[in-house]
């Protein structure tokens, strides 16, 4: 598929979901860990990503009066963030942030990257914190590129009391974390055969809250898809879109791709955790767009099994009928409607 984009990152992070599970963890994707609390102040407005100069004053002096107001104003508290995964056993709770090694790389010694990692560790979630990434090794570098750039790196911040810089909302904040002591961030590096090892333990950190977990059912239906395909032999791309040009600037993605070892097969899979009526007219739309622009040979709506299956299925019926209907449970998948060819 000529001009696509996918995201390896969320590959890495179904392929160590499931290295998890195997090893007896009870795992959470994406978890909020609410708000740390720090000591700091407001800095500047960053201005960026506007196409001409005109759209840019315009929006400074929209902003104006707002910079004035907050100026230099404290700061108590911000956003710790959502981590990529939080596993329970024995009533532990680990978090992992999981990165591909070009985004560690580009992270290095970086406050964006690591005071999110510094702001999980304080959110008083977890007792264990991890970074996992690729092994530096397939990239040319070493195992301490990654210690000595992150982890060390945030341990000297701390130590040392410097502060921190955030960015939210094109505002630039400078904080201190409060009751955080310097700490030793965990590393794990996972190659692509999803091997993954520990090449450095963490500290025990001071968990002071109880963490409220949710399942996240979109994310469980398509891990769900991800472990019965990948043992079909399928390669899996996520988030897959085609990239706006000149003369089509609309651009949907959709959440899965799985291409079959000849080629032959080319599947498009859209994952809901639920489906409304008001969603049938979009996902109709999106799929329409999807089919044309992407080189599939079918497409295919994956959905959880629930009680309201009666609503589900009459809904399902609005869309197109070369759309295939899968169900999706924790005993596997159901498919439900056959997706007809669309080459």
């Amino acid at each position: 598929m000529e001009n696509i984009v996918k995201f390896p990152h969320e590959l890495l992070l179904h392929r160590f979901w499931s290295y998890l599970e195997e090893k007896g963890y009870e795992v959470y994707v994406r978890v909020d860990l609410g708000f740390v609390q720090v000591s700091g102040q407001l800095q500047d407005l960053r201005i960026f990503g506007y196409a001409t100069d005109q759209e840019k004053m315009e929006e400074f002096k929209s902003q104006e009066k707002i910079i004035q107001a907050v100026q230099r104003r404290p700061v108590n508290q911000i956003r710790a963030g959502r981590i990529d995964l939080v596993a329970v056993k024995d009533s532990m709770f680990y978090g992992f942030e999981l990165e591909t090694f070009n985004e560690v790389k580009e992270g290095i010694e970086k406050d964006r990257f690591c005071s999110r990692l510094a702001r999980f560790a304080a959110s008083g979630y977890l007792d264990y914190l991890y970074l996992v990434t690729e092994d530096p090794s397939m990239y040319g570098y070493s195992v301490d590129d990654v210690i000595e750039g992150v982890a060390d790196y945030i341990y000297r911040k701390l130590e040392s009391k410097k502060p921190f810089d955030y960015l939210e909302r094109r505002i630039k904040y400078q904080y201190l974390i409060e009751d955080l002591e310097p700490f030793k961030l965990g590393i794990i590096l996972t190659t692509r055969e999803n091997h993954s090892h520990a090449v450095q333990e963490p500290t025990k950190l001071k968990r002071r809250k109880q963490l409220r977990l949710r399942e996240n059912i979109k994310a469980r239906v398509i891990h769900t898809l991800f472990k019965h395909f990948t043992q079909k032999g399928y390669e899996i791309a996520f988030n897959v879109w085609h990239k706006p040009t000149r003369w089509d600037r609309i651009s949907y993605k959709i959440d899965m791709v799985l291409t079959s070892k000849d080629g032959k097969e080319c599947i498009g899979i859209e994952a809901k955790g639920s489906i409304s009526e008001v969603e049938v007219e979009d996902l109709e739309h999106k799929l329409d767009w999807i089919k044309r622009r992407l080189d599939l040979t079918k497409i295919y709506l994956a959905l959880p099994k629930s009680k309201y299956m009666a609503k589900v299925f009459s809904l399902s019926r609005k869309l197109s009928k070369e759309l295939g209907l899968l169900l999706v449970d924790s005993k596997g998948i159901e498919v439900v409607r056959e997706a007809k060819e669309l080459r």
